[in-house]
């Protein structure tokens, strides 16, 4: 069985953070081993029995804010189930591509994508010929009304201030993406677990199939989209750990329940 670690309040480790409360209620009373962190403070609360690995649920972290929870896990002779290795591979956009050999599908299942830092950007949309993109850093897009397609250079620019606005910086660089015309409403978010996908519905995409020699990792999530011809996409493929239910198709009890079985 394993244990999940989950933010607690700010500035007090003995709650957990209220967003995440449902499910932090629910694995408990399903019996598993629950705890708490606060990574600004380096703390950790709860039972650490090393018997089971360790899976974190809650906001999303930067490398170091993961090197900080893996450090405080091996502090307790324990172990993370996704390693920071694997954190970084499923987290950032990029990593994905650098292996081409297990891509997970830069020419066959995803849309065409292009990385480029801030000092390209210029060059890299001149040579782009593109009627539409969709922009992002190596790991979020921009989340506003605002959304993250745009039409022409200056409309890309705009997306880039506006991601550094609301985040603060750019992660890792910028992710362009060419923009295919996809069905609204179609889109469904699979969690992996060792090696068997979960459905939200019961139903599976046969782009799914392969899934777990794409992206050989322990625990991740992937999203689905058809486009208007009824071809399947990968829209994304992220950690497990911080991937939203919400809006995904899933439930609370649906997700604890991947952990049961």
């Amino acid at each position: 069985m394993y244990s999940f670690i989950f933010p607690c309040e700010p500035f007090n480790i003995k709650k957990v953070d209220e967003h995440f409360k449902e499910e932090f209620d629910l694995f408990k009373l399903k019996g598993f081993n629950v705890c708490l962190i606060d990574l600004e403070e380096k703390l950790l609360k709860g039972n650490f029995d090393c018997s089971s690995k360790f899976i974190y649920r809650g906001w999303m972290l930067s490398n170091q804010e993961y090197d900080v929870l893996e450090s405080l896990i091996k502090n307790k002779n324990c172990e993370l189930l996704t390693n920071k290795e694997n954190y970084y591979q499923s987290h950032y956009l990029f990593n994905q591509y650098q292996n081409k050999e297990k891509t997970i599908g830069t020419f066959q299942y995803t849309p065409e994508t292009v990385f480029c830092s801030e000092n390209d950007i210029d060059d890299t949309l001149n040579n782009l010929n593109w009627d539409s993109f969709f922009v992002k850093d190596y790991v979020k897009s921009l989340t506003t009304e605002r959304g993250s397609v745009a039409n022409n250079k200056e409309e890309v620019k705009e997306i880039i201030e506006l991601i550094k606005y609301y985040k603060g910086s750019i992660e890792g660089g910028i992710s362009l993406r060419k923009v295919q015309s996809f069905m609204e409403n179609t889109e469904v978010r699979y969690f992996v677990l060792n090696g068997k996908v979960y459905s939200p519905n019961g139903k599976y995409h046969n782009i799914l199939e392969n899934i777990n020699q794409i992206h050989n990792q322990p625990f991740f999530s992937v999203d689905v989209i058809l486009d208007e011809n009824g071809k399947e996409w990968i829209v994304e493929i992220g950690d497990g750990q911080v991937s939203d239910l919400k809006g995904k198709h899933w439930n609370t009890k649906d997700f604890v329940d991947i952990f049961l079985n």
